[in-house]
């Protein structure tokens, strides 16, 4: 596999786009304008990968690589770091991360990987900053499901599946009688915040990421109403 040609061919592109005599449009991007773009090709990407379309994925990862190049040359124009410091800390990081490859560490399955993962990240997360980093940008129930992952006691009402059901029942319960009252709409976000954030704890419990399988239901609901959304 020889890809460093197509890959400088590319990097080439961009560099043409952004230079004299090149694309008006491209030459006047910075890295907050582009930032969309960056988060609407990675969904358009995962949108193929849902559909199992196989050309779909491959056009969409393009563009999503593009894009990335793209913000990494305004990063490099400013003077910030390079794309070459991009590839060096992304491979430096996965091969710290996968010890069990590339330091003879042995691992007994899947699950120890994983484990061993989240705890090297976290010892990278602890030499940067003791503040829990869990990005804006990220949709608010991913984001959710990630800070449950990193703090659950700071998150979560309960250890137990049975006490966190209790609180959801309780906002919900709160919720109701709130139904006769009026200028209760602050009241009101509250208790759907908490309740919504305990059945990410909830469904942390039992493995299951309330970001993908909200996506899921509103899908059913797509398909059941249109066939043609599938």
């Amino acid at each position: 596999m020889d890809v460093g040609k197509d890959f400088e061919k590319l990097v080439q592109i961009i560099a043409t786009l952004r230079g004299e005599g090149g694309c008006p449009w491209d030459r006047e991007q910075t890295p907050e304008t582009v930032k969309r773009y960056l988060v609407e090709e990675a969904y358009e990407a995962v949108t193929e990968v849902e559909r199992q379309n196989s050309s779909g994925v491959m056009e969409e990862l393009g563009d999503l690589i593009f894009m990335t190049l793209f913000m990494a040359y305004l990063f490099q124009q400013r003077g910030d770091f390079t794309i070459e410091d991009v590839l060096k800390k992304a491979a430096a990081k996965m091969i710290y991360r996968h010890p069990h490859v590339f330091a003879n560490r042995h691992v007994e399955s899947p699950d120890e990987v994983k484990e061993n993962w989240e705890r090297l990240k976290k010892q990278e997360k602890s030499k940067k900053s003791d503040k829990l980093d869990i990005p804006r940008s990220l949709p608010a129930l991913m984001r959710a499901h990630r800070l449950v992952g990193r703090a659950w006691s700071l998150s979560c009402p309960d250890d137990n599946p049975p006490g966190i059901r209790t609180f959801i029942c309780n906002q919900l319960k709160a919720l109701e009688d709130l139904s006769g009252e009026t200028n209760s709409a602050d009241k009101a976000r509250k208790h759907m915040g908490e309740s919504l954030m305990a059945m990410v704890c909830l469904g942390r419990k039992y493995g299951i990421n309330a970001e993908d399988v909200l996506h899921e239901a509103i899908q059913r609901r797509l398909e059941s109403s249109n066939p043609a959304a599938s």
